[in-house]
């Protein structure tokens, strides 16, 4: 990953904005346990798999930018 270096004054990368979300960041610990399927992801979060299938498009779609 070629991150680009970024002064004190610049705002935080993407990623790092993305992992902000309550839900993404659950998903994201979830995920660096196991892989899991969008079912399993929405028992462990309690969430709507609407919900959960639309943030695991946001992080996907930023892992593309890398």
């Amino acid at each position: 990953m070629n991150v680009p270096h970024t002064g004190p004054d610049d705002p935080p990368p993407t990623f790092l904005r993305l992992a902000e979300h309550d839900v993404r960041w659950r998903l994201l610990r979830e995920l660096s346990r196991s892989d899991g399927r969008v079912r399993e992801l929405t028992l462990l979060l309690g969430q709507p798999q609407s919900l959960v299938s639309y943030h695991l498009n946001k992080l996907q779609a930023d892992r593309s930018m890398y």
